[in-house]
């Protein structure tokens, strides 16, 4: 996953932007690393079948972070309009940026060993390549049959201080739970996230602004319309958890999925503050 946040110029300014250009030299060098790593750990699958699989069809999934860390230093509330349009413009460039790359590899070292040109007829490359584009990269084919997919990215999202996948952040401030760092005892300790505390340095006497929202204050429309917009631009899966408050209903969950099914989503899931399952 690429941390989005680490992209963005002139952090808490009202000179931020987002380096385009910058990114997507990035995505061509993580395109072409996992496209190493297959060969890298090809006979090291457990089962035969998935070593056909990874051989046949050469599936990565380079993915993003810090979409919600991202915002925060660009002064954009998430769910707004103009955070939507950033992760089309960001989106349509990964995707582009990612097909280019692979076809530059088959180019190179061939396409995927079950690749028709089918492939370049899915809606997904219609809607982000010029049919001039399209007959170009059908010379050579594509390296790759999937490229890009929007995991949660919890781990390593909390390793590097930023917020996960395309999540907003879940809170501000929190408590965190460490039990395999100090032997046998369980330690808590209190947590405020990282943009928050970069904010203060640079303006120590101001309150964070209202672009500062966090899980709780976006309502779930749009957390739905902020995956739909990602979701036009990944060729596989696209993950995310919209967090809801204890007080909604199950009549709101109802609308929650059909609205989700309305505008095309590939799947959503749900956590409701203080289920069974504790948070």
């Amino acid at each position: 996953s690429i941390n989005l946040s680490a992209f963005v110029k002139n952090p808490y300014t009202d000179d931020a932007y987002f380096d385009l250009e910058d990114f997507e030299k990035t995505v061509v060098i993580a395109i072409k690393a996992l496209d190493e790593v297959l060969d890298y750990g090809a006979e090291l699958h457990a089962l035969p079948e998935q070593k056909e699989m990874a051989k046949n069809y050469r599936n990565i999934g380079l993915g993003i972070m810090g979409l919600g860390s991202m915002l925060f230093k660009m002064q954009v509330k998430y769910g707004s309009d103009d955070s939507l349009f950033l992760a089309h413009t960001i989106g349509n460039s990964m995707f582009r940026t990612a097909v280019k790359t692979s076809v530059e590899l088959a180019k190179e070292k061939g396409a995927f060993p079950k690749y028709k040109d089918v492939v370049f007829d899915s809606t997904i490359m219609q809607l982000h390549f010029t049919r001039s584009e399209i007959d170009e990269m059908k010379q050579y084919g594509i390296r790759n049959c999937s490229l890009l997919s929007i995991a949660p990215s919890g781990s390593i999202g909390t390793l590097l201080g930023v917020t996960t996948g395309c999540e907003p952040a879940f809170r501000i401030s929190y408590k965190r739970k460490t039990e395999s760092l100090h032997k046998d005892q369980v330690v808590y300790y209190d947590e405020f996230i990282k943009e928050a505390k970069e904010f203060k340095k640079l303006y120590p006497n101001k309150e964070l602004p209202d672009y500062f929202v966090v899980s709780d204050d976006i309502h779930w429309s749009n957390r739905i319309l902020m995956q739909a917009a990602l979701q036009s631009h990944v060729d596989t899966a696209i993950s995310s958890t919209v967090n809801l408050p204890n007080n909604t209903t199950v009549e709101e969950v109802e609308q929650l999925y059909m609205y989700a099914w309305e505008q095309g989503l590939k799947g959503i899931t749900i956590y409701r503050d203080g289920c069974a399952r504790a948070g």
